[in-house]
């Protein structure tokens, strides 16, 4: 406080030289009085820029003695908690840059973007920053009462390099081009069930094929019950069977499999070759259709 107190002299007289173009000529008594309740009133509405204005003009000396005197406390108060703020501009690289234009509030202001301070009220801000090839910058500030010299760091990118990120490519559907759907991922279960069974069909033949030619030999010594014909013979028969369930699942398999297969939906691009092939069924008879592009 004691410090404040040397110095408020100082300041003060400062403010008034700096501001002396704000009043002409000496203020009359009821301008000073005018000014005096003008600037309470906006000091109680936060407006602390436009109040250290009025107090200015109720201090000057040509105002009674009680009216400049309160108003130059009021003043020491007012520039004790009027906020500053100091915009540090760089480039992305990390160089300062000059020359930038910049708007608060929609109004531009020709203070705070080369070392100076910007005196401003206190409260939300809305800030715009432009500079001849780089990209402008909005950015909100909240400020507040007693902030001196706050320092906002501005980093303005160049206007072919605005760093955005492209974004990822969509993925392509499921059944795009000639990739697996659904129903031809079932198709080849299916199929391959299918192939299973003709082989254990053919295997099973094989076998059966084999027992029947043995039973066949063995008969020339007798086809008594109880002799080994009549053994290879049962054997023969059950391995028949089996050839002929593993050839039937096996045929079902394969064709189901194939419908599937060629009945799953495609992609329709006009621009990409193919064919299609289903089955088509009509009155003279039934058939497979293809249709295709080159």
């Amino acid at each position: 406080m004691r410090t404040w107190s040397a110095i408020r002299l100082p300041v003060t007289l400062a403010l008034l030289v700096a501001t002396s173009d704000v009043r002409a000529a000496s203020p009359t008594v009821p301008e000073c009085l005018a000014a005096s309740e003008e600037a309470l009133s906006l000091r109680h509405g936060e407006q602390l820029t436009a109040a250290r204005q009025r107090l200015l003009v109720c201090s000057s000396s040509s105002c009674p003695r009680d009216v400049r005197t309160e108003c130059l406390r009021v003043l020491d108060e007012v520039v004790a908690v009027l906020p500053t703020l100091v915009f540090d501009v760089k480039s992305d690289q990390g160089d300062d840059l000059a020359g930038v234009q910049v708007t608060m509030d929609g109004a531009p202001i020709a203070q705070g973007t080369e070392g100076t301070a910007l005196t401003v009220d206190p409260g939300p801000h809305q800030f715009t920053f432009q500079l001849r090839g780089r990209v402008p910058l909005e950015k909100s500030i909240v400020v507040h009462e007693g902030d001196k010299a706050r320092h906002e760091s501005i980093v303005l990118t160049a206007a072919g390099d605005t760093g955005a990120v492209a974004p990822p490519e969509p993925a392509a559907p499921a059944d795009a081009g000639n990739t697996a759907s659904p129903r031809r991922t079932i198709a080849i279960a299916v199929g391959a069930v299918g192939a299973l069974g003709l082989i254990v069909g053919g295997v099973s033949a094989a076998v059966a094929s084999s027992e029947w030619s043995d039973a066949k030999r063995d008969c020339g010594a007798g086809c008594a019950a109880g002799s080994p014909a009549q053994g290879e013979r049962s054997t023969a028969l059950a391995w028949a069977g089996a050839s002929t369930a593993g050839f039937i699942v096996g045929g079902l398999g394969v064709a189901a499999g194939g419908i599937l297969w060629f009945t799953a939906p495609r992609r329709t691009d006009a621009t990409r070759s193919g064919w299609t092939i289903y089955p088509a069924v009509g009155p003279n008879g039934s058939g497979v259709l293809a249709q295709g592009t080159f």
